[in-house]
């Protein structure tokens, strides 16, 4: 009996020494602890977090554990919330942000969590949840954060935005022939010579394409490298090039430039000669017995000039000449490159030679001429072209000398030196030209709208100088003359303006011209004997012509093209003749 309440005994402990190891830990912890987990999951379905690692947006939610100590709290159990929402903006992307608040402890964080698909300034989520610190483990809770909204819609991007964005980078030309040394060029965007199509995408994504046309671009390569070019292969497509919008600015998305091969015209071309009547304004009929020359030649073949006279009512002719205003030429001139038009010269009938006209100022010939281009020949890519502003100071004038066939006109000379120094000083030193100027020809014209009379430029322009880097120069000295650098800053800005014309007429100084920034460029427009202008577009729109037919371009900032199309004039046809009533007489 003495050993049954030992033996109870035992068992009663080995029990209860069981039951102890089948209870948890936390069963021994009484707390409370001086720190304890807050673990939130946090998901966003309709804006999902964007995944670094994987460079996407991901649906998976987001855990965040934040220890926090009962100190802070103030209290061994109480109440908690926390709201989740973002800062940031469409353009840069939505960073996630949680405000925690348990007792008196209150705390932001910045999450490293984003969202850049969505709009998310209206997003958030919260949740509400009770605090102890008499667990181990801690708090768990889950927070849905809606609010999400698709990036609205853009406008489809204007003109000046599109150029602006590809002002420096859009098109690439590239001359393929082995033979020639014309490097690659690449030019900004120029008006005309696209179009941009409408918004596509949705949910944040939005794309536009700007369709490229190569034609101008061709045209300006060949302004450039004063050489003819063309597509190669010819018909080369449009290209296109992509612009995203980042939720609150349109941004280049697509490869740029685009580029389009060509070829320099190594085969041998022929061209046409033409002959205009060139009849004053206030001539009341077209010139007669205007000559046909219906060969065509080779570049710098010798072409003869007619040696037949037009007629013209009130006017004598005087011979033939290149520029509506030029000098009168005769025996043969040289063939250039797309072909040769010879303009009829008039006098009015009886009319006597006046007094020598006074010669025209540096500063007018200045004016006219606009720029001086400079071209280093040894090293073309490293040193590029560079466009001056004509300096008077360089110009030396001779005075006026009558022709055979009475017209005025005046030799000048533009003096290399100055703007070889700005081109030293500006691009590399070292420079010297290979001859010291360049003569010009100024031709007066006057007529009865303009009695004044005016001299205009008539041959020697555009002017240029070619630079060689090797220490070689001139023969000849340059005059005393020069004032050497004009001591400014870097050259002015230029511009681009491309005119063209259709049959029936021509634009005075078409083709690629090239005007100072901020300064003002006029065309003048003459349609053919039975033609006259049907429509002139400018930068692609239609534009209206000043009484005389002339366009200005006033304060020019950026590029532009000018085109003119013609059409044929039908004649009026004459009333029909009504017959006359018979009275029966014989």
């Amino acid at each position: 009996m003495k050993n049954n309440w030992k033996k109870r005994l035992l068992a009663a402990l080995l029990t209860a020494i069981f039951v102890v190891t089948l209870l948890p830990v936390g069963a021994f912890a009484y707390g409370p602890f001086d720190s304890v987990p807050l673990n939130l999951r946090i998901s966003s379905y309709g804006a999902p977090f964007w995944n670094p690692n994987e460079q996407s947006h991901s649906v998976n939610p987001l855990n965040w554990t934040k220890y926090i100590r009962r100190d802070a709290v103030g209290s061994n159990n109480a109440n908690g919330s926390a709201r989740a929402y973002f800062q940031g903006s469409n353009e840069n992307g939505w960073q996630l942000y949680l405000d925690v608040k348990i007792g008196n402890y209150t705390e932001t964080f910045p999450i490293n969590a984003y969202v850049h698909n969505k709009d998310m300034s209206q997003a958030s989520g919260n949740v509400t949840f009770g605090f102890s610190f008499n667990t181990q483990g801690g708090t768990s809770s889950y927070i849905s954060i809606s609010g999400a909204k698709d990036f609205p819609a853009p406008d489809k991007p204007s003109s000046s935005t599109v150029e602006s964005l590809l002002r420096n980078n859009a098109v690439k030309i590239d001359c393929t022939n082995s033979t020639a040394s014309h490097p690659d060029q690449t030019y900004g965007l120029i008006t005309g010579s696209y179009s941009v199509g409408n918004v596509q995408g949705s949910n944040g994504n939005y794309t536009v394409s700007v369709t490229v046309t190569p034609s101008l671009y061709v045209m300006k390569y060949n302004a450039d490298t004063d050489v003819s070019h063309s597509l190669d292969p010819a018909g080369q497509s449009n290209q296109s090039i992509a612009l995203s919008y980042n939720g609150s600015n349109w941004a280049v998305s697509g490869a740029v430039p685009v580029t389009y091969t060509v070829k320099c015209q190594t085969l041998t071309q022929k061209y046409p000669v033409l002959y205009n009547g060139n009849e004053p304004p206030a001539a009341a009929a077209g010139a007669q017995n205007i000559p046909e020359d219906t060969n065509t030649y080779e570049v710098d073949a010798d072409v003869p000039v007619s040696t037949q006279e037009p007629a013209l009512d009130g006017y004598d002719f005087l011979g033939w000449a290149q520029s509506p205003s030029g000098d009168v030429v005769t025996g043969t001139v040289k063939m250039v490159e797309g072909g040769l038009t010879f303009y009829a010269r008039w006098r009015e009938a009886g009319g006597q030679p006046g007094e020598a006209p006074k010669p025209p100022s540096a500063e007018e010939i200045a004016r006219q001429l606009e720029v001086v281009t400079l071209y280093c020949e040894t090293k073309p890519e490293e040193h590029p072209q560079e466009h001056y502003e004509t300096k008077a100071d360089s110009i030396e004038v001779d005075e006026p000398r009558q022709g055979a066939d009475d017209v005025w006109t005046v030799t000048a000379r533009v003096y290399a030196g100055s703007y070889v120094d700005d081109y030293n000083a500006n691009i590399a030193p070292g420079h010297n030209p290979t001859r010291t100027y360049q003569t010009i020809t100024l031709t007066w014209f006057q007529t009865g709208d303009d009695p004044e009379g005016t001299w205009d430029v008539t041959g020697g322009s555009p002017v240029s100088f070619t630079l060689k880097c090797d220490g070689t120069g001139p023969d000849d000295p340059e005059p005393s003359h020069s004032t050497g650098s004009s001591g400014g800053g870097a050259p002015d800005r230029f511009y681009t303006i491309v005119s063209s014309a259709d049959e029936g007429g021509r634009i005075v100084r078409e083709g690629v011209q090239k005007i100072r920034e901020a300064t003002d460029r006029r065309f003048s427009i003459y349609p053919d004997e039975g033609w006259e202008i049907d429509e002139v577009l400018v930068d692609g729109r239609p534009a209206k012509l000043e009484e005389d037919d002339k366009y200005w371009f006033r304060e020019v900032r950026r590029d532009h093209t000018i085109h003119v199309s013609f059409r044929q004039i039908v004649p009026a046809q004459a009333p029909e003749a009504k017959p006359v009533p018979s009275t029966g007489a014989i």
